[in-house]
């Protein structure tokens, strides 16, 4: 059973423009991020609107582009915003957070990606990366306590496929540049993913075969998971030949040569397809100590999204369909009978938010 929530027209509660977080607490209230307008509005799990969380601003819970929500075991709410981590409780009787418990100042430059942070105890997990030319992208997790900064980093491993995550981009001057989308990653190509568990370590995947490590906190290999056995599907000729017409009218679209692009994929350059599809296509830590790993659907079955669930300790508990092409950013968030996405109108690009339940069987 799904529901949408989102309009694309209507009343101003009911229309998004850059949706960068969705999530949902115990009680059922959904909570959503929109960088257009700095908001965090709230909805039932049905898409009744409930209310406006804090408001764009810079003072005590404001928010200047807002761009993960991350709710605590107890219902109160963590924001990130350009600036700040924000830390949101209730007060008597409200009843939705209104009462600002704790805030951080991020590093500069902070990082406006939607990668999920996580929560481990009471230490918040910030993801932040660092790209330098010529240097291999590091990509790693700030540890936040009751008092700020702990000085502590997390660290994801050099896994393979993992430069597929930059961004490639062009100088237009001195001291600027300008980011170039969908030209650091071959299509078809697979790309490293990762995320945190709620015991502060990490599940990897490199993309290329259907199996997890997890690191601990010191970088050092804790385990292997392998998934539901499956042979690679091959890269169907049709749509090969649409992805090689679109990177090169992509391309052609540049207004700079291809070599004067950073971190643009080797593989295309190479105007290279490869023959198999990866067998994983991303990584997410869900509630319940889950871990959601995401398949390439079925052929002709594009418009779906397709979820292996595992256990923690890597036994396969079930597949879940959901049938909504759900956006990798922002991530989707995963709960123990409902998962909350983000679609996006091919036509207009506005975005809509879809909650999707099912059932898993009994364990």
């Amino acid at each position: 059973m799904t529901a949408t929530v989102g309009a694309l027209d209507g009343l101003e509660e009911e229309l998004f423009g850059d949706v960068t977080s969705v999530a949902f607490d115990p009680a059922g209230r959904l909570y959503v991020a929109d960088r257009l307008g700095s908001s965090i509005r709230a909805f039932d799990l049905d898409g009744s609107f409930l209310g406006w969380v804090g408001g764009e601003g810079e003072g005590p819970g404001e928010f200047q582009w807002p761009n993960d929500i991350l709710v605590a075991p107890d219902s109160t709410l963590y924001i990130r915003d350009a600036n700040r981590i924000t830390h949101l409780g209730f007060s008597a009787g409200a009843p939705l957070p209104d009462s600002v418990l704790q805030t951080w100042s991020l590093p500069g430059l902070a990082n406006l990606d939607s990668r999920r942070g996580r929560l481990s105890g009471r230490s918040y997990f910030y993801p932040h990366y660092l790209f330098r030319r010529d240097e291999p992208p590091r990509f790693f997790y700030l540890k936040f306590g009751p008092d700020g900064f702990t000085g502590d980093t997390l660290h994801v491993p050099q896994l393979e496929n993992l430069d597929a995550n930059q961004t490639a981009f062009y100088r237009t001057g001195p001291g600027g540049g300008r980011m170039v989308e969908g030209l650091s990653s071959a299509p078809f190509f697979p790309r490293a993913w990762w995320d945190v568990t709620s015991y502060g370590t990490l599940v990897t995947s490199d993309g290329e075969e259907y199996e997890l490590l997890e690191h601990a906190e010191d970088g050092s290999r804790l385990r292997a998971i392998t998934g539901p056995s499956a042979s690679r599907r091959p890269v169907p000729e049709g749509e090969r030949r649409d992805s090689l017409k679109a990177l090169e009218a992509r391309i052609d679209s540049l207004p700079v040569p291809l070599e004067d692009v950073v971190n643009v994929a080797p593989a295309i350059l190479d105007r290279e397809i490869p023959d198999s599809l990866p067998s994983i296509l991303s990584v997410h830590w869900g509630a319940g100590d889950r871990i959601w790993v995401q398949r390439w659907p079925p052929e002709g079955q594009g418009d779906r999204r397709v979820f292996d669930v595992l256990a923690y300790d890597g036994s396969y508990i079930a597949t879940v369909v959901l049938p909504a092409p759900l956006l990798s950013e922002p991530p989707p968030f995963f709960g123990m009978e409902t998962v909350v996405g983000v679609v996006q109108d091919p036509e207009t690009g506005i975005h809509r938010v879809v909650v999707a339940r099912f059932a898993l069987p009994p364990r």
